[in-house]
């Protein structure tokens, strides 16, 4: 992911580059975000017996190459919520959460499917006998 120095008056009047996604290409991004979500979950997961093995390697090049994938306007979008990101722990304190929430606000459907797709792996262990 890029990382780009936005001032903050930037940040809060942004706009997407192409805010004319179409409701299909959209619905494709929230699967997308859902599936990188069980991506991450999974590379988390494996983590936990050692970041940087193999397996966590994989689903690593997995999410990057589903990030490829996504709409312009949804990179775009990533690439302001990230520079937002950065700097609200920069600040610390109540600007971290404010970024976090404009962060959402943005994008929620992408959000949760992401957030809900970190699940997926979990669930799926607990089918291992």
């Amino acid at each position: 992911m890029a990382i780009v120095n936005l001032s903050q008056e930037e940040l809060d009047s942004a706009t997407l580059l192409n805010p004319s996604t179409s409701v299909a290409r959209g619905a494709a991004d929230v699967v997308t975000n859902f599936a990188k979500g069980a991506l991450q979950g999974g590379k988390m997961t494996s983590d936990a017996t050692g970041a940087g093995n193999v397996v966590s390697d994989t689903f690593k090049e997995g999410t990057n190459a589903l990030d490829s994938t996504l709409s312009q306007g949804a990179k775009d979008q990533a690439i302001i919520n990230e520079a937002r990101r950065i700097r609200g722990e920069q600040e610390g304190g109540l600007a971290e959460i404010k970024a976090s929430l404009l962060n959402f606000f943005e994008s929620p459907a992408d959000t949760i499917a992401q957030g809900a797709g970190t699940y997926v792996p979990a669930l799926l262990a607990q089918k291992i006998p």
